[in-house]
Order: C-alpha cells, then sequence, then structure tokens
C-alpha cells in the first residue's frame, strides 16, 4: 500500500493482492473531509462487509457497511500500527482503518501541514 499526499487530497494506492482483497486499486479522499487522525487501535464497530475479504486473524479488507456509513479497511495482524481517519459525511467513506508497518507513517507528517485536526497517538 502506497499512502501519497498530493494536493488537496490523500491518495491510497493497493498493490497486488491488496486489490483483490479489498475489491480496490485506489482510494482518494479529500483533506477538507477529514474529521481526525488517530494511530492506535480502531474502536470496534458492528459492521456488514460490503466488498470486502474478512478473515478472522488473518485479513480485514475492502468496504463496511456500519450504523454510522460506509467504512474502508484494510488490515492485518502483522502490521505494526493502525492509521484511523475519521472523514465527514459527504466523504465516499465515515472512517478509513489502514494497518501500517513502522515507517510507513511518514506521510503524516506531510498530511499534518494540511490538516486542521492534530495527529493523535495512542501509546
Amino acid at each position: 500500500m502506497q499512502i501519497i499526499v498530493e494536493n488537496d487530497q490523500i491518495i491510497i494506492e493497493l498493490v497486488g493482492s491488496e486489490k483483490i482483497c479489498s475489491c480496490r486499486r485506489r482510494l482518494k479522499i479529500q483533506i477538507k473531509h477529514i474529521i481526525s487522525v488517530k494511530i492506535g487501535l480502531p474502536e470496534a464497530r458492528l459492521e456488514m462487509p460490503m466488498l470486502a475479504t474478512s478473515i478472522p486473524g488473518v485479513i480485514k479488507a475492502g468496504t463496511y457497511l456500519t450504523r454510522n456509513g460506509k467504512e474502508f479497511w484494510f488490515v492485518k495482524p502483522d502490521k505494526k500500527q493502525y492509521l484511523t481517519i475519521e472523514l465527514h459525511q459527504e466523504a465516499p467513506f465515515r472512517r478509513l482503518v489502514l494497518g501500517l508497518d513502522e515507517g510507513e507513517d511518514a506521510f503524516l507528517q506531510q498530511l499534518g501541514f494540511k490538516i486542521s485536526v492534530p495527529v493523535e497517538v495512542d501509546k
């Protein structure tokens, strides 16, 4: 997965098997739609898979429908940290949850200069 901050949007490029598991190639999110950004364990919600792959303990990838709206997840247990981005109602998703390896969060510094909300980090 590659996360790029470009102009006024975040672009999440999925590669290889990530495309197959999540049923998507790319996500584009307008930076103005971001409500909050958090690194840490995401809050669990009751959900129903739409276009998704879910194998407990192995992978959770794709679009899920929750009481709050659509969410996009791409997490695997081997990832070191989780990034949760809460979005406004106008966005295509209400929440993105992405698993990141160490060092894959470099884009957050670039994003931090473009958003008006702080990046929260769980310890």
